[in-house]
């Protein structure tokens, strides 16, 4: 399922909605149209049972004349009271098919765009408001549109029993409809707006939120007794992001109560003045009362008329981000599963490559040259920012605009595939994940090729013990998402992220600051251990501390962007340079 890449708006998301739920979007229609006249049919048939009573009462008609008014006035609230039950079966099926068709369609869109966008704020402001429940924005553009056009045909009906007794006051009523939706719509599309400004603050203050509420914070929040202070932190930071919405809120309740009160007035004056010719005969009583209660319904109608422009005019808003969204670019193959073989891997080299985030200025990667060989083990040494992890991401292919020159095994790495890239490098992050599914599947992460290799993975990182421990084994799911779901500790969900790393079958592993939370001697015995899981592959350690320098082939050290220093330990430590310094530095904690 794919989002077009195109021009939404209001006008061609509606047909898309019939296409993809024509049963439930026939049966919220024809319901729609039922309610748009009921206000009418409810008045003819109130007008026919008051005047046939008056009748009946003054001896004009028999008791029987009234059955059939009495029948059409019960069927027609039995009705008014039925509809709802069938309109809110109507509108869940709506949205169940939109879901169905869009998160999907919105979800691997998003897998597939240039990793640039990932990390631009303001793109991921854009692409989090995509993937929020896309099915209650599109439905509301079409709940909006159903309902104008029952509020409009509604008050059609009570405008034209008015024009055929007070024709100006007609002209009245239909001015002030016109004067709502105008101003509703606009104001409609300026309530989205505001709202995507509060998604942009919504990182803040959810942060904070997290850490008031989250079980991860729990053991922290009863130590340290933090709750109260965090609390007003988060209070604030809450306030700061909505202050301006409530602002618009309040000047737009004020303006849509000032629009209704006219329109309340003008009704009040036109139900007075249908009293002139109820007096000269020429309407007769039940009519005057039937017209006078579908004038005073228009209250309600006002009332749902600001709703349904307000999501037509938010559903404007959101089809033009839609449309800004399904224009974003992809990245060819990103969705694609690794191939399989692996790539065979026998070198890489940087060659002057010089590199800066995309709308910022500062090269984070200066003229960078070095080259890594088949089956050999590399660290990388720098304080942080010093362009170690920007490296990862370019020799990955997440980053294709860089200047110079990166060679895989002699050949531009901007000519090979996605699929291929895939399959060249694993890597366990500092920020690993923790995928709350079965065990089986955090590992092998849903790709068939891999799960024949999951328990080799498991024995081999240690965790056969932990496994056998869990109810279902390797079919337990991991976490407190799932009944029977079980926790494990950072150090087991760690070595999951590294079985995870294993059964890729990458000939390059890369560690990426994976023991920044370890004490120097576990970090030290980590490193060994991974190194004799990864004999005759090819491995990449990279940190700001040297725990793995001592089982390093060849170390390199990153100052300003650049290559500053490489060689053995013995050799960087006999140069006396910045790696020197840096192991002085941190001499005693590996000691």
């Amino acid at each position: 399922m794919k989002l077009k890449s195109k021009t939404y708006t209001v006008l061609n998301l509606i047909p898309s909605i019939v296409t993809i739920a024509p049963g439930a979007f026939i049966l919220s229609l024809g319901l729609n149209a039922l309610i748009a006249v009921f206000p009418l049919i409810d008045a003819l048939s109130s007008a026919w049972f008051i005047d046939s009573a008056l009748a009946m009462a003054r001896g004009e008609r028999a008791v029987s004349a009234c059955i059939g008014p009495l029948i059409a006035v019960l069927a027609t609230k039995f009705l008014n009271f039925s509809r709802w039950e069938f309109d809110n079966y109507a509108v869940q099926a709506v949205k169940r098919a939109l879901r169905l068709h869009y998160r999907p369609a919105i979800a691997a869109k998003a897998a597939a765009l240039d990793y640039r966008y990932i990390e631009d704020g303001k793109t991921w402001d854009l692409i989090s408001r995509m993937t929020s429940a896309p099915e209650d924005k599109i439905h509301s553009i079409l709940d909006g549109m159903i309902y104008l056009i029952q509020i409009v045909l509604s008050f059609a009906g009570v405008v034209i029993l008015v024009a055929a007794n007070v024709w100006w006051a007609a002209l009245v009523l239909a001015a002030c409809l016109a004067a709502l939706i105008a101003y509703s719509l606009h104001m409609g599309g300026k309530s989205y707006d505001e709202k995507a400004k509060i998604e942009r603050e919504k990182r803040r203050y959810g942060e904070l939120e997290k850490a008031c509420l989250e079980r991860d914070f729990s053991e922290e929040r009863a130590l340290f007794g933090y709750a109260d202070a965090l609390t007003d932190r988060y209070a604030q930071e809450y306030e700061r992001a909505y202050v301006s919405y409530f602002r618009f809120q309040r000047v737009n309740a004020v303006s849509r109560a000032v629009l209704a009160t006219l329109c309340m007035t003008a009704v009040a004056i036109t139900a007075v003045m249908l009293a002139i010719p109820t007096a000269r005969g020429e309407m007769s009583i039940g009519t005057m009362v039937a017209v006078v209660s579908a004038l005073f319904s228009i209250k309600n109608q006002i009332a749902g008329l600001q709703y349904c422009m307000s999501c037509i005019g938010e559903g404007r808003a959101y089809a033009r981000e839609l449309t800004e969204f399904s224009q974003l670019e992809e990245t060819d193959g990103a969705t694609d599963a690794p191939l399989e073989p692996p790539l065979p891997f026998e070198s890489l080299e940087f060659k002057h490559v010089t590199f800066a985030y995309p709308n910022t200025e500062r090269n984070v990667l200066d003229d960078f040259s070095l080259k890594l060989e088949k089956g050999k083990h590399y660290a990388f040494v720098g304080v942080n920012g010093a362009g170690k992890t920007t490296m990862t991401k370019l020799m990955t292919g997440l980053y294709r605009d860089f200047k110079g020159e990166i060679l895989l095994n002699g050949r531009d790495i901007r000519t090979y595939d996605a699929k291929a890239l895939k399959s060249l490098c694993s890597v366990v992050f500092q920020d690993f994940a923790r995928y709350q599914v079965p065990a089986r599947d955090s590992i092998a992460v849903g790709l068939p090729a891999r799960e024949a290799r999951v328990e080799d993975a498991v024995r081999t990182v240690g965790l056969r013990d932990t496994i056998d421990a869990l109810p279902k084994g390797l079919d337990t799911p991991l976490g407190k998402i799932y009944e029977g779901g079980q926790d494990l500790s950072g150090g087991e969900w760690q070595r999951v992220a590294i079985a995870r790393a294993l059964v890729s079958g990458t000939p390059v592993r890369i560690l990426d600051e994976p023991t920044a939370a370890l004490d120097p001697m576990s970090e030290s015995r980590f490193y060994e251990q991974f190194a004799g899981m990864s004999r005759g592959v090819t491995t990449l350690f990279i940190s700001h501390r040297l725990g793995s320098t001592r089982l390093a082939d060849r170390i390199f050290v990153i100052d300003g962007g650049r290559i500053a220093e490489e060689g053995t330990q013995a050799e960087l430590l006999a140069a006396g340079g910045l790696f020197a310094d840096m192991f002085e530095a941190q001499r005693s904690w590996y000691q």
